[in-house]
């Protein structure tokens, strides 16, 4: 009998300490805009992708999203690499027809406070996911409403961990973050969900920018395109 108790005893403990294994590898995640009644908008489709290499304390994200307009539609294709062990951070984006990357401010979007919901849990990609919300005002004051808070409401697994996604933002969610849900204007809602991901040891080259970025430095970028200095002030 005793044998057999530390035998559950060792299960036990197995589980838990396999509950947070570190995510490496690759997460690919949708954005969707959803109506009231939580159709999807704009056509009816998604409109935006992002796709996150994870490896330890670096990531590389890119963010794939069109916008319509009255005049038509706009894409953006943005890169971001973060080491949240050294406080690198690097952006690679498109100006006009070039291609440009410099240094980005890391902590520009500070953590979030955690707050668990009581709500049922439910699967995504096959992952038993929990739900927060996540308090922030890092965005509330780049766009001017200093003290203004934002509430995400996240969707979690407890199946890996991978704190840095976002940002930072979600530093204090307990585990790897599937979904964010966030309220538009109109009633609209902002989601950002996994869709797909696949866990495989990665090479540091799949953590770089490519190449074809340029790099350059802020004042340079502001010399080559001083319409951009002028939109920062306004």
């Amino acid at each position: 009998m005793k044998q057999l108790l530390t035998l559950v005893l060792i299960a036990f403990t197995s589980t838990l300490f396999a509950q947070s294994k570190p995510f490496e590898g690759v997460l690919h995640y949708r954005i969707s805009e959803h109506n009231a009644a939580g159709d999807i908008v704009v056509t009816g489709q998604p409109i935006g992708e992002i796709t996150i290499h994870v490896k330890g304390d670096k990531l590389l994200m890119e963010i794939f999203q069109v916008s319509v307009y009255d005049m038509g539609i706009d894409t953006m294709d943005m890169y971001y690499f973060q080491d949240f062990s050294t406080k690198k951070s690097l952006i690679g984006m498109k100006m006009i027809d070039n291609l440009y990357c410099m240094e980005e401010e890391l902590d520009e979007f500070p953590a979030g406070e955690f707050k668990p919901l009581k709500i049922k849990s439910k699967s995504i990609q096959g992952l038993s996911c929990n739900a927060a919300d996540v308090v922030t005002t890092g965005l509330a004051e780049m766009e001017g409403a200093e003290g203004e808070k934002q509430i995400s409401k996240v969707w979690y697994t407890n199946a890996y961990s991978c704190p840095h996604l976002f940002f930072g933002q979600f530093i204090n969610v307990p585990g790897m973050v599937t979904s964010v849900e966030e309220s538009g204007a109109e009633g609209t809602t902002s989601v950002i969900e996994l869709v797909d991901y696949t866990a495989k040891p990665l090479r540091e080259e799949d953590l770089q920018i490519p190449a074809k970025y340029k790099r350059v430095t802020y004042e340079e970028l502001l010399e080559l395109y001083p319409i951009l200095d002028e939109s920062f002030q306004n």
